[in-house]
């Protein structure tokens, strides 16, 4: 039951309803013994300041942000932990004495989810769908693991500029921009070793829509989805038809989802008791 002492923790952004983080979240904290409730504030851009002020007035802890809030939050944020400034982009955020703290847990889940199924990608090349936030966070944080080479495409192209500059002006690695429009997009994307798809295509409510054709890959490749709901995107089904190995987006949501935990608690990360979780929400 939520009481006056009860520590708050929400997830801002649109749409909410395919996110099993509330859930997850909540059995984490029941089985740690806290006091803490997580619920979903579904926002925009314009709603968000607003949302934010009350944040700042109640009993919270910390809160998410998802779609299409991770690159807006840094503007109302008042510090930042140094990977997060140079991804440029925010999943979470500690409520400290009043100050809200801004980190991102993104590129660290999927980074370590990679390692686990792909092994070693020093000197791989990936291809990414989508320039957002999650984006953002996945590219840097492989690139300090090691890959050396991306090529990045996004149906807002500002974006994608935007990200491709800040890699090759922050980094030793090389990205390069590619037009959604162009001839040759198939070609880059047969070229590359690890092809993600972090542009939202094959979630909630885009659930029959793929970035890619099954022809433009082949067996060697290792495709990889972000989302986890459903259990296998279009993007997926496609993947494994061409033969690629494949990572969906639990493992990763796992990860970053234990490691927001550790923020907003201090408590050690709870990746098991949240994995049993997730497996019983989507059997359901």
């Amino acid at each position: 039951m939520i009481s006056p002492s009860t520590k708050l923790v929400c997830l801002l952004g649109t749409p909410l309803g395919f996110s099993f983080a509330p859930a997850m979240q909540n059995k984490a904290f029941e089985a740690a013994g806290l006091d803490y409730f997580y619920l979903p504030i579904e926002c925009d851009k314009d709603s968000l300041p607003d949302i934010l002020r009350a944040i700042r007035h109640m009993n919270f802890a910390g809160f998410a942000v998802t779609k299409p809030l991770k690159i807006e939050i840094m503007k109302y944020l008042d510090h930042l932990d140094m990977l997060t400034k140079q991804i440029g982009s925010c999943n979470t955020v500690v409520v400290k004495d009043g100050k809200f703290v801004g980190y991102n847990t993104d590129g660290v889940g999927f980074a370590q989810s990679l390692s686990r199924r792909y092994g070693n990608y020093t000197g791989k090349r990936m291809f990414v769908f989508g320039a957002g936030g999650a984006s953002r966070a996945l590219c840097f944080t492989t690139i300090a693991n090691g890959i050396s080479e991306l090529y990045i495409t996004d149906m807002y192209e500002a974006a994608s500029q935007a990200l491709v500059d800040d890699i090759n002006e922050q980094t030793e690695a090389k990205a390069v921009l590619v037009q959604q429009a162009d001839k040759n997009l198939s070609v880059h994307v047969g070229e590359c070793d690890i092809v993600v798809n972090a542009s939202g295509l094959g979630m909630t409510p885009h659930l029959n829509e793929s970035p890619i054709e099954q022809h433009w890959l082949h067996p060697a490749q290792f495709a990889c989805e972000l989302s986890y709901n459903p259990p296998k995107s279009l993007f997926l089904k496609l993947a494994e038809k061409a033969g690629c190995q494949s990572m969906g987006g639990l493992e990763m949501s796992l990860i970053q989802g234990a490691h927001q935990f550790h923020l907003w608690t201090g408590l050690p990360e709870p990746i098991e008791q949240m994995r049993n979780t997730l497996q019983i929400l989507m059997q359901n």
